[in-house]
Parts: C-alpha cells; structure tokens; sequence
C-alpha cells in the first residue's frame, strides 16, 4: 500500500509539471511558470527506477504535447496524437538517462541536468525531419531581456538557462531538507547566471551593440487552417493582408513582417500574386517581408520560405 500511495504522489508530480509547463506557453503565457516547472518532475522520478522515471516522465510530456500543439487537430486528430505520443518519448529518454545517473549530484547535476534537456531538444528538432516547436525556450518569447541571449546561443542557451534555474531550485530544496551546506552555492550560481544574462539582454535591446533602431510592425490575419489553401479563398485572403497592411503603415514602420505561409500562392510563378504585393510595397511606402511556399526549380521539393519587398 505504502509503495501504492508513494507511485500516485510521483504521478500526481509530473501532472503537476506538465500543467505548470502547458500554462507557460500560449495561449497561456504564463512564462514565469517555466522556470518552476520541472521541479515537480524531478522530485518524482528522484529516487524512481529506470523503468518508473521513463514512464513518469514520458508521462509529463505527452500530457504536455497534448496541451500545446493540439491545433495541429486541424490537420489530421489521429496525427496530432501520434506525435504527441512520439515527442513524448524524449520527456521519457529525459528521465531514464537521470535515473542511471544518479551518481552524479551536487554540482555536477546543476549543470548535467540543462546539458542533457538542451541536448535531447536540438536530437528532437534535427531528427527524422525534427520538430523544432514548444521549446523551453519557446515559453519565454514574450520576456524579450531573456531571450536576447538567443543571438549567441540560439533557443537552447534560453532553454539551457530555465533548466538551470529549475536544476537549481530542485537541488536547494532537496538540500536543505537534508541539512547540506552546497544549496545556497547552487541557487547563487544560477542567479548569477541569470543576471550575467539578462543585463546582457537588457544592453541588448537599447541598441548597445548595433547602433541604429528600426521600427518593425507584425500583422497576423489568423487564417483557419481550413480556408487557408483554398483556392477560391485566396482573394480574400490577400484582401485581409492588404488592409492590415495599410493599417500598420499610419505608424510608419521600416518594415511589415506578415506571418508564416500568409501568401496563399507560390510567388515565384504566380507573377500576379507578387505584382500586387510589390504595389502595395510602394503605396505604403515600407518594406514588407512575407511568409511563403517555394518550390525547387525540379518541382520536387517545397519549402517555407520569406520573402523581402522593397518596391525599388
């Protein structure tokens, strides 16, 4: 009974950093919640077996997935829940690599448990195609001083630094409730880090290092996944683009950026489609950058590409 009622606390932990971890990414956009989030996680797998910690963990991340890109049920349900199912499986590898680890503690594990996340994050976005979405450091897309690290580092190094944080308070917690003097060395360490990398995001955005500021307006059409390829759609489409468009150039941006795939067209061959973003360049006087489909010159392969208006 007593292992029963320790196995549900373990369960009811990683539910627990799973919820924490889907309400720190949109539509949420708790961010702070991130940098806690895995703690419940590490708790519960940090005395488990290698069979128990892939399970919990596995566990929390396809509840999470579940929770996240569950608007890919747009496209196809069953496929939706198949790859939730898959990517969860590197929540899974997350906590049986920790479980054989155990060994590894202290200081140590402030920094193997950060390398080993970011580690299995790049394995998911570069294998079998990747699946370069919801990354750790995806949550804090809104708290621009933090992310400025990611023109070094990329989204891992952002990712590296929430883990970090998370490793730190996990393994202060567990410290000081086993009277050991290295917890506040840890929680210190991490705090330094976070503050080297926010001041540098902080320089980041007045410009220290660049000079010159542009003035950037995003437009989003919010474009169902199910009107967005129909042909007889896509002139209302570009109607919506158009107007927002001329409705972002009053603020007098240097620069428009549409969405992903907004052009409903291939430009490259559709010269009507990009004549008329070309006029609405020089009408509004600003360059627009545009997501859209491409195709290689054999008509092969298709790629999602960004396109650059300037109307000279």
């Amino acid at each position: 009974m007593l292992r029963e009622v320790k196995y549900s606390s373990q369960i009811i932990l990683g539910i627990t950093s799973s919820l924490l971890l889907i309400l720190s990414f949109p539509n949420f956009n708790l961010s702070l919640l991130a940098w806690i989030a895995f703690v419940p996680l590490l708790f519960a797998i940090e005395n488990a077996g290698p069979r128990k910690a892939f399970l919990l963990s596995y566990l929390c991340g396809a509840l999470f997935f579940l929770g996240t890109i569950y608007w890919l049920i747009h496209v196809t349900l069953p496929g939706m829940i198949a790859v939730a199912l898959f990517l969860a499986l590197y929540f899974g590898l997350f906590g049986l690599v920790l479980s054989l680890t155990r060994c590894t503690t202290g200081y140590v594990l402030l920094i193997f448990i950060p390398a080993l996340w970011v580690t299995l994050e790049w394995l998911r976005s570069h294998l079998l195609s990747g699946f370069g979405w919801a990354l750790l450091a995806h949550s804090q897309s809104s708290v621009l001083p933090v992310i400025q690290i990611s023109d070094i580092t990329g989204a891992y190094g952002t990712s590296f630094l929430v883990m970090l944080v998370n490793s730190a308070i996990f393994i202060t917690v567990k410290d000081i409730k086993a009277k050991k003097v290295r917890a506040i060395p840890c929680l210190a360490a991490a705090i330094l880090v976070l503050y080297v990398s926010v001041a540098y995001g902080t320089l980041r955005l007045k410009n220290v290092f660049t000079g010159e500021r542009i003035k950037v307006s995003v437009i989003q059409g919010n474009i169902p996944q199910d009107e967005k390829w129909d042909p007889d759609l896509s002139g209302k489409i570009l109607d919506k683009y158009e107007r927002l468009t001329k409705e972002a150039a009053k603020d007098k941006p240097d620069l428009i950026v549409w969405p992903e795939t907004s052009v409903p067209g291939f430009l490259e061959i559709e010269r009507a489609l990009s004549e008329r973003i070309k006029a609405l360049t020089v009408s509004t006087g600003t360059h627009i950058l545009v997501g859209a489909p491409s195709e290689e010159a054999s008509y092969t392969k298709l790629y999602n590409s960004a396109v650059r208006f300037s109307g000279e």
